[in-house]
């Protein structure tokens, strides 16, 4: 692959190896797709020139960055699509590009292959076309993208689908696998509904509850021992530790996010904003000479108040983006967490019982009373946490939207940005659409 990208760009410039592997770009700020779910407001940011967005490819591969994800909106929108990704193939990226595949032609898909491109994301939503078109917005979208992905896998071309699973389309994750198995994609399966960048939280109730959630992880677990005969479920790995001097995530550490119009962020849904790659100074170079990035980079489940207690850790999975849109909090505990955790603590235990009722939707932390029991317990805060939350108030910010998805409340907008749900009507979506 390009001279092993460049001998892994040098070896990761001989220091730092494991500091900032991979970039993403989103290089459009609009897309032909109006998704009821999607959490972007597109076409208010701007979006950088050509010369702007190789300028910055530049930057990352000097800096030695080794895989770069262009994305969008649909990146493919850009009239100077494929020069942007010619340049970033010949500054030797792995390159990876996201997109609904409605563009995808078998002349992009001959230039893809040309260009050797690593992997193609796309996004389909549904086996049923109805359903898939009524997520999308845009009628005829399940044949154009279905044939996109035949296309891509036709030239050798690695494809992940991409599903967001919902209330209205859950019934299509096994027909979806079986489309993945036929035409050798790789199933890249969500469960989770993001809020909107502008704060609206009510696409939240696009979510599975948590028993269709569970019904849905059990389905998930039991394609992936039908797919894995090699080893017997009790051979399984444990689940991750999740040690108190780990990291929940790594954004602001492995990996750096760079808006349409340049602003330099830790990943597309955290909307802290740490500088602009417009003042001269490339992405990487912006987030290490950014002291929130380093607090963010450097924040360990230690530093999580409730999580840090919580007998559920290693079976957690967790968001900065959605403490701050669920709890108002990056630092706390958060509903969909709290259950996705119980969902899987109950699939691995086989029982799930409380020593006393906790209440319609527990949010941890949790204690284990013993296997297959469990109880509410209590953390609190340290002089440590309190100067933490003073050092960056933005951990917390102001649109604190603890509030229920669908209350006013809730849909409150971030400055600049029109309401989400004011672009859809427009649009002609609900975004409580179901089957």
């Amino acid at each position: 692959m390009t001279e092993v990208l460049s001998d892994l760009r040098a070896f990761k410039l001989a220091t730092g190896a494991h500091h900032f592997a991979s970039a993403t770009i989103e290089i459009a700020d609009r897309c032909n797709e109006v998704c009821v779910h999607c959490y972007q407001i597109q076409g208010q940011k701007g979006e950088m020139d050509t010369a702007q967005v190789c300028a910055v490819i530049d930057r990352l591969a000097d800096a030695g960055v080794l895989w770069l994800t262009l994305s969008g909106g649909e990146a493919t929108l850009r009239r100077d699509f494929r020069d942007i990704v010619a340049h970033a193939r010949s500054r030797h990226f792995a390159v990876r590009l996201m997109s609904n595949g409605l563009r995808i032609d078998d002349n992009l898909a001959d230039f893809l292959a040309e260009q050797a491109i690593a992997s193609v994301q796309i996004s389909l939503y549904a086996m049923t076309p109805e359903v898939h078109d009524r997520t999308t917005g845009v009628p005829g979208s399940f044949e154009k993208t279905t044939a996109a992905i035949r296309r891509l896998r036709a030239r050798n071309i690695a494809v992940d689908v991409a599903m967001t699973v919902m209330q209205h389309n859950v019934d299509d994750v096994t027909p979806l696998l079986a489309f993945t198995a036929e035409v050798g994609a790789r199933p890249s399966i969500s469960g989770h509904v993001f809020a909107k960048e502008d704060g609206d939280r009510q696409t939240e109730a696009l979510n599975l509850d948590q028993d269709r959630y569970a019904r849905f992880f059990a389905d998930l677990q039991s394609a992936a021992e039908q797919q894995s005969e090699k080893k017997a479920p009790e051979e399984a790995p444990p689940p991750a530790p999740n040690p108190l001097h780990g990291r929940p995530c790594q954004v602001a550490k492995a990996s750096v996010h760079v808006e349409a119009n340049g602003e330099v962020r830790a990943c597309a849904l955290f909307n802290h904003t740490f500088g602009k790659v417009d003042t001269g100074k490339g992405p990487v170079e912006v987030m290490r000479e950014s002291e929130d990035a380093a607090l963010l980079g450097g924040l360990t489940w230690g530093h999580i108040v409730g999580c840090r207690v919580c007998d559920l850790r290693p079976h957690c999975h967790r968001c900065f983006a959605n403490a701050q849109d669920e709890a108002g909090d990056a630092l706390a505990p958060y509903a969909s967490a709290c259950a996705r955790a119980l969902t899987v603590y109950e699939h691995q235990t086989g029982a799930l019982a409380w020593e006393s009722p906790p209440g319609d939707a527990p949010t941890g932390p949790f204690r284990e009373v013993e296997p297959g029991v469990l109880a509410r317990t209590e953390d609190t805060l340290s002089a440590e946490d309190i100067a933490l939350r003073e050092r960056a108030p933005w951990l917390r910010p102001a649109r604190n939207l603890a509030a229920p998805a669908g209350s006013p409340a809730a849909a409150r907008a971030r400055e600049g940005f029109v309401p989400a749900t004011r672009l859809a009507r427009s649009a002609g979506i609900s975004t409580n659409q179901s089957t």
